[in-house]
C-alpha cells in the first residue's frame, strides 16, 4: 500500500479486474470501494457504490476499521483481522462464479419425491415445476397425481389466498410521465423491443436463484411469481432480491445496473408475487424511468392463438429472450401443498426455459395476457427417494385476469 516513493496508497477493492482485490460478484460494483493506510489503521472508504459498502450491517462512506469488523460489499462478506481484510467463503455464494451468470447453465431436473410416490403407482406421476432457475438444484413447486380420479377441478377463482403484506413505505419517488402504461396501437405489430425493457431480470442472492419479472402499476412495482420471491419450499423467508433492467436485447443487463427490492405483496396459491423497487442510495421507493409500466388487465384469448413471451431463461446467454408459440388450452390444477393451483393458459410450443418464471406473455398485438409460471413434465424416473423430470413438455402461464385481482390488493 506505499507507492515508489514510500507514500501510502489506496488499494481499491471491486469486480473490475484493475482493482488490487477483485470480488467477482454482480452485486459489487466495478470500482466498489477503497482501503487507505492510516498509520496502523486502515479506512474503508466506499466509492459511491450501487448495493453500499456495509460495517457490521450499518452502511457507511467512510470508516476506520477495526479487528473482528464484517464488511459488506453488497451481498459478499468480507472480514477484517490482524490488519488483512479477508473474504468470508462461508458466507459468499460461489464467489468465483457468478449467480447470474449461473442463469446460463442447463440443469437436470432433480426432485425428491414425497414419501407416498417413493412406491409403485398405477396413475401417471405428473411434475409441475417452477420456471425459476437456481444456483445449485431446481426448485419443485408440486407433485400430483392425476388419473381417473380427477375429475372436478377447482374453480377458477381462488379461495381464501395465503397473503403477506410488508410495511407500506411512507416515501415515495414523484411519479413521472414514463409511469403510463405501455399501450400498442389498434393493428400495428408489437414493438418488441420496447416491451422488452419493461421485463426485468430478478435474483435472489440468498435464496440463490433467479426469475423474471414485468415492470407494472405505476413504474415502481414488478410483477413476478411467488417461488422467485419467496423460499416457498424452505423456511417460507422472503428472498434478498436485485433486479436488473436491459437496455438493447443484444446484451445482458449491466452488473452495475442492478437495484434492490423488497416483497410487498405475495399469494402461494396463485404463485403471483408483487416487488417494489428500492433506490440503494436513499433506501426509498423509486420508479424505473423511461420503461413504460405494462398495462395488465383481462383479455380473452382462443385455441390456437399466437402468444409470446419475454422472460431470462439464461438458455443462449444472459440478454433477454424472445419466444413465439400458441394457446393449446386451459387447464385447472387442483390445490397441493406444493403452491400454485388453479387456472393456467397452456402452450406446448412457446419455449420457457428455468428463469422465465415471473416474466411476461402477450398475444399478437402486444396485450399482456399472463404470466410464465411453471411447466408440466409428462415423463418422471424415480430411482430411490430421488425422481428425474425431462424437459417440460406443456408450459403453463398464469392468466391476466389472475393477476389483475392481485394487483388491486397492492397497498
Amino acid at each position: 500500500m506505499k507507492d515508489a516513493g514510500d507514500n501510502p496508497v489506496p488499494l481499491t477493492i471491486g469486480r473490475a479486474i484493475d482493482n488490487n482485490l477483485v470480488v467477482d460478484h454482480p452485486s459489487v460494483a466495478a470500482h466498489h470501494a477503497q482501503l487507505h493506510r492510516e498509520g496502523s489503521r486502515h479506512r474503508l472508504v466506499d466509492l459511491a457504490s450501487t448495493n453500499g459498502t456495509f460495517v457490521n450491517g450499518t452502511q457507511i462512506t467512510s470508516q476506520v476499521l477495526n479487528d473482528g469488523n464484517t464488511v459488506h460489499l453488497g451481498s459478499v462478506a468480507l472480514e477484517y483481522s490482524g490488519g488483512r481484510l479477508s473474504m468470508q467463503a462461508s458466507d459468499t455464494p460461489e464467489p468465483k462464479r457468478s449467480p447470474v451468470a449461473g442463469k446460463g447453465q442447463s440443469l437436470a431436473q432433480r426432485i425428491t419425491a414425497p414419501p407416498s410416490f417413493n412406491k409403485s403407482s398405477p396413475k401417471m406421476l405428473v411434475v409441475l415445476v417452477g420456471l425459476a432457475v437456481a444456483a445449485a438444484a431446481v426448485v419443485l413447486l408440486v407433485v400430483v397425481e392425476t388419473g381417473p380420479a380427477d375429475l372436478d377441478p377447482p374453480p377458477t377463482t381462488l379461495a381464501t389466498p395465503s397473503t403477506e403484506v410488508s410495511n407500506t413505505p411512507t416515501t415515495v419517488t414523484p411519479l413521472s410521465s414514463s409511469s403510463a402504461p405501455l399501450k400498442i396501437p389498434s393493428g400495428q405489430e408489437p414493438d418488441w423491443e420496447q416491451l422488452a425493457r419493461s421485463v426485468v431480470d430478478i435474483w435472489s442472492l440468498d435464496c440463490e436463484w433467479g426469475g423474471s419479472g414485468t415492470i407494472v402499476l405505476d413504474g415502481s412495482y414488478i410483477l413476478t411469481n411467488a417461488h422467485v420471491a419467496i423460499d416457498v419450499e424452505g423456511t417460507g423467508k422472503k428472498c434478498t432480491l436485485i433486479v436488473g433492467f436491459t437496455e438493447t436485447f443484444e446484451d445482458p443487463p449491466s452488473p452495475d445496473g442492478y437495484v434492490p427490492a423488497e416483497t410487498v405483496l405475495y399469494d402461494n396459491d396463485l404463485d403471483l408475487a408483487v416487488l417494489r423497487l428500492i433506490d440503494p442510495i436513499s433506501g426509498q421507493p423509486m420508479i424505473a424511468r423511461g420503461r413504460p409500466p405494462i398495462d395488465v388487465r383481462r383479455h380473452e384469448l382462443k385455441l390456437g392463438e399466437e402468444i409470446s413471451a419475454l422472460g431470462y431463461p439464461g438458455i443462449g446467454g444472459l440478454s433477454i429472450t424472445y419466444s413465439k408459440g400458441s394457446v393449446a388450452g386451459r387447464i385447472n390444477l387442483p390445490k397441493d401443498e406444493g403452491g400454485g393451483y388453479g387456472e393456467f393458459i397452456k402452450t406446448s410450443d412457446l419455449k420457457l426455459g428455468h428463469g422465465s418464471s415471473g416474466g411476461a406473455a402477450f398475444n399478437s398485438t402486444g396485450q399482456f395476457i399472463g404470466v410464465p409460471s411453471s411447466g408440466i413434465a409428462s415423463e418422471v424416473v424415480c430411482e430411490d427417494e430421488l425422481c428425474f423430470a425431462e424437459d417440460s413438455s406443456v408450459a403453463l402461464i398464469r392468466p391476466s385476469s389472475h393477476a389483475e385481482d392481485f394487483l388491486a390488493r397492492v397497498p
